[in-house]
């Protein structure tokens, strides 16, 4: 279900759908964090929370929810990183900054 969200997400998005994108962005977040929170450990629900927030980040209109949300996929992908020392994960930190 959160792959189809944020796949049907980006469709809206492409589209010019901003406010349907944005459904369905926040639904694949929703359902991100239910599915972290029942399993914090897991590295996949994880990052899969991060690029939620990173989706949102990218199409909110207003620019401190944008920050708000592109801080908490930093935040995420961090602890990643330090975690597993993945180059992956520090390539997205910094992809996020820009």
């Amino acid at each position: 279900m959160a792959t189809s969200y944020s796949r049907l997400g980006e469709i809206h998005q492409a589209l010019g759908e901003v406010d349907k994108a944005l459904e369905f962005f926040e639904l694949r977040m929703q359902l991100g964090k239910e599915l972290y929170e029942s399993n914090p450990k897991n590295v996949e629900l994880k990052n899969g929370l991060a690029v939620s927030y990173y989706k949102l980040g990218g199409i909110v209109q207003n620019k401190q929810q944008a920050q708000a949300m592109y801080t908490q996929a930093i935040a995420l992908w961090q602890e990643l990183y330090d975690l597993t020392q993945l180059e992956t994960y520090k390539g997205y930190i910094e992809h996020a900054k820009e």
